[in-house]
């Protein structure tokens, strides 16, 4: 019998190629058979592959890296299989990326499930908060959140708590803010193995260079990642072919990478120093960035401004004010950050801010950069 032609990329020449691919995909392998696309194709696990290597991601020893088509469909993933429920307890961050803090304040309570919030950069509060709820079902955690104060996560006492251990939840780490190249979550996960912990991070800042949006989640467990596999694929958050395209374009080796993300936080760390020296700070205007001596790096892409106690000026105000002394000249206004231009944004959660992130600008064009946000705020 003569094999049928095909006419689309999931396409089989046979009714027993179409049952052995179909059997396959039922196990989660997608890497070398014609799947509909939402669940997996050869070029996703083509394209994972890649994003694996620049987390330094161990595909032969089990580790997995899965992408998604959002940062928020990351976590949405990686909440989804713990399936909160009625009276289910979540420890989370007091400081969160907006969407996740509502999604877990505002959507999982119509489930009556229960967040209760802790100081991430405090470890005796998590630990307090695990050791008055032992039957917590989630933790979850921003290695840096993502708002005004930047709490930072002590990550190697987390994972040392014996009330971590006693509890034994589901573990979300988002480490969207220092990425990888920052701040390795790998090593964490691989020492702490007999624990049950999903990394997850963005990918449309430093990944897709904010062209599309996309997200990833990594693990290594094998099983674990054939739990999110089936998941992602439930809930639609499989990326399609424009997506996997637009990161193969879009990827830059480890090395380039590496250096990107080291030079966003380099330059933000001089903008958000240039702040803190201009006269006024910590009265008339406060300044958000961590300075913590085991990142010498830095830690961050983004820093903070908001209105000190000596002022009535509101953070909108501010955002103003600033543009119209010429402060953000050179930048972009933007809700994002990763460009190649130093960017900055208002909003008016957590009592209104402003965040600036750094660009991949000379040295020398950050430092008149930061001469003018510093002019701009000794005049407030």
């Amino acid at each position: 019998m003569s094999k049928k032609t095909t006419d689309s990329l999931f396409s089989y020449p046979t009714a027993r190629a179409f049952v052995t691919g179909m059997k396959k995909q039922s196990l989660g392998d997608y890497k070398n058979i014609k799947s509909y696309f939402r669940s997996g194709f050869p070029q996703l696990a083509d394209i994972e592959t890649q994003v694996a290597k620049l987390l330094n991601v161990e595909e032969k020893q089990g580790e997995s890296l899965l992408l998604t088509n959002s940062g928020m469909s990351a976590v949405a993933t990686a909440l989804d299989i713990a399936h909160l429920s009625k009276d289910d307890i979540i420890i989370h961050g007091q400081v969160e990326y907006s969407k996740i803090y509502d999604y877990i304040n505002e959507d999982l309570p119509k489930r009556e499930v229960i967040p209760v919030e802790v100081d991430v950069a405090d470890i005796s509060a998590i630990d307090k908060a695990l050791k008055k709820y032992p039957q917590v079902r989630v933790v979850f955690l921003e290695t840096v959140g993502n708002g005004p104060s930047m709490p930072v996560l002590d990550i190697e006492k987390f994972f040392k708590l014996k009330s971590l251990r006693r509890a034994n939840p589901l573990i979300i780490i988002d480490n969207t803010l220092p990425t990888d190249s920052l701040l390795p979550l790998l090593p964490y996960l691989r020492k702490n193995s007999d624990l049950t912990i999903i990394a997850v991070q963005s990918a449309t800042k430093f990944y897709l260079r904010n062209e599309d949006t996309g997200g990833m989640l990594y693990v290594v467990s094998r099983q674990l990642r054939d739990t999110l596999v089936v998941k992602r694929t439930r809930i639609g958050a499989t990326p399609g072919p424009a997506l996997v395209e637009l990161f193969r374009k879009t990827l830059a080796g480890k090395k380039q990478f590496d250096y990107e993300i080291q030079t966003f936080v380099r330059n933000t760390g001089l903008l958000a120093y240039a702040c803190k020296e201009a006269d006024g700070a910590g009265k008339k205007f406060l300044v958000g960035y961590p300075n913590l001596p085991r990142f010498p790096k830095g830690i961050a892409p983004v820093f903070f401004l908001t209105p000190g106690t000596k002022t009535t000026m509101s953070a909108e105000d501010l955002f103003y004010k600033l543009e119209k002394e010429g402060a953000f000249a050179d930048m972009i206004i933007t809700e994002s950050f990763g460009f190649k231009k130093t960017g900055v944004s208002h909003s008016a959660r957590l009592g209104g801010y402003i965040r600036i992130g750094g660009g991949l600008e000379p040295r020398q064009k950050i430092v008149e950069i930061g001469k003018r946000l510093a002019d701009g705020l000794q005049n407030l």
